[in-house]
């Protein structure tokens, strides 16, 4: 499979093109700027999901596109309008997208309030960052033209011991 990683160079894009390359996929690693480093064999190019074109181009040959971009802080609020641009720039080629989103939307047990407005999982400091999640979430519910998933990692997502499986 022809993987396209956007997001590439950060904590959740870097992962996800190290097990895809594990699992004998032809990788694309999408990142702002050039200069890093990745396991043999991965394609690397420059883009970025708010350039329409470039978003078009790099995705032209993807079976699959994976999102796994975060806006930097201080501009979450363009996180929604990245991921309109990201839709733009693959409804062409028809490849799949897989956005690994935020935690924002998703029920707290026992209360069934979101996690977004939960302390107990979103302190202050990361208030803006919830709120571009459930954005970006509204604005994939509203999109027609791509076949696309959304992933909700948990709110504290961290490195830890892989498995090979999740558990809840």
């Amino acid at each position: 499979m022809r993987i396209t990683v956007f997001g590439a160079a950060g904590n959740v894009g870097r992962r996800t093109v190290v097990e895809a390359m594990s699992r004998g996929h032809v990788v694309t690693a999408v990142v702002r700027r050039p200069g890093w480093a990745f396991p043999e064999g991965v394609r690397i190019r420059t883009g970025d999901v708010t350039d329409t074109a470039a978003v078009e181009r790099l995705s032209a040959e993807a079976d699959v596109v994976i999102s796994a971009v975060r806006p930097a802080s201080g501009v979450e609020h363009q996180q929604a309008a990245a991921t309109k641009t990201l839709f733009d720039g693959i409804a062409p080629s028809g490849a799949r997208l897989l956005i690994v989103g935020g935690a924002a939307t998703l029920r707290v047990p026992g209360t069934g309030g979101l996690v977004m407005d939960d302390p107990r999982y979103v302190q202050p400091a990361w208030r803006a960052v919830a709120e571009s999640s459930a954005e970006q979430h509204e604005v994939c519910r509203g999109e027609e033209r791509v076949d696309w998933v959304y992933v909700s990692p948990p709110a504290n997502l961290v490195q830890g011991e892989r498995t090979g499986r999740y558990r809840l």
